[in-house]
């Protein structure tokens, strides 16, 4: 038996900032996804000052050098996106392979090939050695497979969808679904052009001057609030919307048991 069999622990590092990475890692932990492993959280960024990220990220180099000191990891789980991420996942990376320990890179960042095909050189380079020195590379489509298969040597590169929550799986399973007077319908994610939106907002408009009502829609998530609140205003579409901000777990699941 060598040494990658006899450790049985699995290292998941990502950022504890506000935004869908951190969602996903803790819906992989509800779900259960590690649980035949010793599970080590790591948290390798936050939101705050430069000094708390530069401390958050080498306290995360710390603790994974201890847990490979010790022999308690097989697997290292990066989670990551682009930029930055970049820089923090490389050298995750190469302490990893330092111990022989096999590395997972799930790729998350929806802008991850527009930085790439702008940057320079180095930063290109610091991309490559990261999709090439990983053990297997997780993507979220097979737009994202063909994209890291066209840039990478790598070539075990897996199409691993998010999935909602068990925990909002099980309301969605004791919620009864009756026609209201007022349709209610729920927007999360970041507040950005890139998820679309100020599509919604155009499209919402366009309802309003054929005279359709009888709904409304919360959003919930972090990002541009202040503009899409004016632009909501502007637009004399505030009976449409109820824009909340950032919302933490529970809050969630309050709205989704609200309807």
């Amino acid at each position: 038996m060598n040494d990658n069999t006899q450790r049985k622990g699995v290292a998941i590092i990502g950022t504890k900032a506000r935004g869908g990475i951190h969602a996903v890692i803790e819906n992989h932990i509800q779900a259960g996804v590690y649980d035949d492993y010793e599970r080590y959280l790591i948290v390798s960024h936050d939101d705050g000052s430069l000094f708390k990220r530069f401390y958050v990220y080498f306290s995360a180099l710390a603790s994974l050098l201890g847990l490979l000191l010790k022999g308690k990891i097989s697997i290292c789980h990066l989670h990551g996106s682009h930029k930055g991420s970049i820089y923090r996942k490389a050298l995750f990376i190469f302490v990893c392979r330092l111990f022989s320990c096999k590395v997972i890179f799930h790729l998350h960042g929806s802008v991850f090939a527009r930085t790439y095909d702008s940057a320079g050189g180095f930063y290109k380079a610091l991309v490559r050695y990261v999709l090439n020195n990983a053990d297997s590379v997780f993507v979220l489509s097979e737009y994202w497979a063909n994209y890291v298969g066209g840039i990478s040597n790598n070539d075990d590169i897996r199409v691993i969808n998010n999935f909602p929550s068990p925990v909002f799986e099980a309301l969605y399973e004791q919620r009864s679904f009756e026609r209201g007077d007022t349709l209610s319908f729920l927007f999360l994610g970041y507040i950005g052009q890139r998820k679309g939106i100020y599509d919604l907002v155009d499209a919402i408009e366009a309802l309003k001057r054929k005279g359709i009502t009888g709904f409304t829609i919360k959003v919930g998530g972090n990002g541009e609030i202040d503009k899409l609140t004016d632009l909501i205003q502007q637009k004399s579409l505030s009976e449409y919307f109820d824009v909340i901000g950032w919302v933490i777990k529970r809050s969630k699941i309050s709205i989704d048991e609200r309807g």
